[in-house]
């Protein structure tokens, strides 16, 4: 009886929390937002929206936006695929350096 109240899963993020990614990884989402700022005090600001159908690169991102990042922030790159998702950050002391910074995977 209590095994039917852990809920199916449907969502699967494999991702590991803090790995660094290659800025050469290839993305895919069904929306992939990217933003600049700091995360933790909630200052972002939304630079791009980017949806299903396109493949990016990492590196590519980091290149068309490192102007619109202020000396102290970080640029953050969101991606959603249903019901799981990964934020990837590239810290603003490590410029061109990508991170796993958070990850979701769904219940229903």
């Amino acid at each position: 009886m209590v095994e039917n109240l852990l809920g199916i899963p449907c969502g699967h993020n494999p991702v590991v929390l803090g790995s660094v990614v290659d800025g050469n990884t290839k993305i895919f989402g069904e929306i992939v937002t990217v933003f600049s700022g700091d995360i933790i005090f909630g200052n972002l600001k939304k630079l791009d929206v980017y949806t299903e159908g396109e493949i990016l690169k990492l590196s590519d991102l980091y290149d068309k936006y490192k102007d619109y990042i202020s000396p102290n922030d970080s640029l953050y790159v969101v991606v959603t695929n249903g019901l799981s998702g990964t934020i990837y950050d590239c810290g603003h002391t490590r410029r061109g350096i990508w991170h796993i910074f958070a990850k979701t995977a769904g219940y229903a």
